[in-house]
C-alpha cells in the first residue's frame, strides 16, 4: 500500500477587497505581517518573478541570434584559395558540447542545488546521444539551407507530434 505524502502547501485566509475571507493554497513561508496586510506572500515577489523573466527572455533570444550568426558565418565563408567550404563539422559540435558543458559546469557551482533526482543514469545517456546527433545534424545542414530556414524546419517538426499526440 502506498504511503501519503505530507501537504506542503500551506492554508492562508487572505482579505481581498473584492471578495469575503478566501482561502488561498501557498507554498511560500507564511509571514504574519503579509497576512496582516491582506496580501499573500506570494504577491511580494511578482514583479521581481516577472522581471527575471524578461531578462532570461531575452538572454535566451539574443544568444540564439548571436550563435545563429556565428554559426552560418562560419559554415557559409569560403576557406583558403580554392574557397572551399568549412568541413569540420565535428570539431565543431565539439566545442559547442564543450562550451555547454563549461557553462553548466559554472552555474552549478555558483548555484547549488539541493535537488537530487533519482533518474537512472542511462536516461541521462540516451538524452544525451540523442542532443549530440541533433547537433550535428544542425550544422550539417547548413551546408545546405540557412539557419533561419534551418530553424524553421526545425520549428515545424512539433505540429505533427501535437497534430498526432506522440
Amino acid at each position: 500500500m502506498a504511503q501519503s505524502r505530507p501537504s506542503t502547501l500551506n492554508k492562508v485566509p487572505v482579505e481581498n477587497k473584492n471578495l469575503s475571507k478566501t482561502t488561498q493554497r501557498i507554498s511560500a513561508p507564511i509571514d504574519s505581517k503579509d497576512t496582516e496586510e491582506g496580501r499573500s506572500p506570494m504577491d511580494r515577489t511578482e514583479k521581481g518573478s516577472f522581471f527575471r523573466l524578461v531578462i532570461h527572455i531575452g538572454g535566451i533570444v539574443c544568444a540564439y541570434t548571436v550563435y545563429g550568426f556565428l554559426l552560418e558565418r562560419i559554415t557559409r565563408t569560403k576557406y583558403g584559395e580554392e574557397g572551399e567550404r568549412f568541413n569540420a563539422y565535428f570539431m565543431l559540435l565539439f566545442s559547442a558540447c564543450s562550451f555547454n558543458a563549461m557553462f553548466a559546469f559554472v552555474a552549478l557551482k555558483l548555484r547549488p542545488s539541493d535537488n537530487t533526482a533519482a533518474v537512472p543514469q542511462y536516461n541521462y545517456i540516451l538524452i544525451s546521444i540523442a542532443y549530440v546527433g541533433a547537433m550535428f545534424g544542425s550544422s550539417f545542414s547548413l551546408k545546405f539551407v540557412s539557419y533561419p530556414t534551418q530553424v524553421l524546419a526545425k520549428s515545424c517538426k512539433m505540429i505533427p507530434v501535437m497534430a498526432m499526440g506522440i
